[in-house]
């Protein structure tokens, strides 16, 4: 669960690296190991009653924010709670194998109380090892992830744009779609490029290099390579 939704100071934060370039996304790196003959679905629920400041006004009935009237003081929500679920097939197996084949793995959270800044996130692809005949612990992956932006946090930002007078873009999504291999060169080393698409990146937050602050944030490509060797 860690893995994909973290708290940090009351906010919930996705990882969208699906096949693993830190210890806090490790959970697709599991996907290269042999795919589970079993299909998984654990829905789970999760709960938190630590405080959680909103983007509303705890006095003055409730103004946002944003409003120059406003305490300035933001309210305090007193309970979080989400559910989760996580589903992961093996649906082809190389007929001679007991590992290579074709798996289907996909996640979502979702988080209906208020004062988080992420509403729902899924994400979900597909790996495929012994993709090629000659190379059979090489891995192939394909996956998508999908952040929304959670009302609170839109009518925050139209808020700030009605009144300053601004026009700066309003948070709404973010995708972001990768694509990997992994190269198994010799049982001790692997080599695995990852090209990343993020569309909407920051979930379109203004450019930091922007003076007005009204040209949202392009879409964005990283290509990176992670190795690992094993002592």
């Amino acid at each position: 669960m860690r893995d994909l939704w973290k708290i940090r100071n009351g906010q919930p934060i996705a990882h969208y690296s699906f096949f693993s370039f830190d210890e806090s996304r490790v959970y697709f790196q599991e996907m290269f190991r042999p795919c589970r003959k079993l299909l998984a679905l654990p829905i789970e629920r999760w709960a938190s009653d630590e405080r959680f400041t909103g983007l509303r006004d705890i006095f003055n009935g409730g103004r946002s924010l944003a409003d120059p009237e406003s305490s300035g003081q933001a309210a305090i929500r007193h309970t979080h709670f989400g559910f989760y679920l996580v589903a992961d097939q093996m649906v082809w197996r190389k007929p001679g194998t007991t590992d290579q084949g074709l798996g289907l793995f996909a996640r979502m959270v979702g988080d209906p109380s208020q004062g988080n800044q992420l509403k729902f996130y899924a994400d979900g692809g597909i790996t495929c090892k012994g993709i090629l005949p000659s190379r059979a612990d090489d891995v192939f992956g394909i996956a998508v992830a999908y952040a929304k932006v959670s009302n609170e946090a839109r009518g925050f930002d139209g808020d700030t744009n009605r009144f300053t007078g601004s026009n700066r873009p309003i948070r709404d999504f973010e995708t972001v779609l990768e694509v990997t291999y992994k190269a198994q060169l010799a049982p001790w080393w692997s080599v695995q490029p990852d090209l990343q698409l993020i569309f909407h990146p920051g979930a379109n937050v203004a450019r930091p290099n922007d003076p007005n602050g009204t040209l949202a944030m392009p879409n964005a490509m990283v290509l990176g390579v992670r190795t690992a060797i094993a002592f």
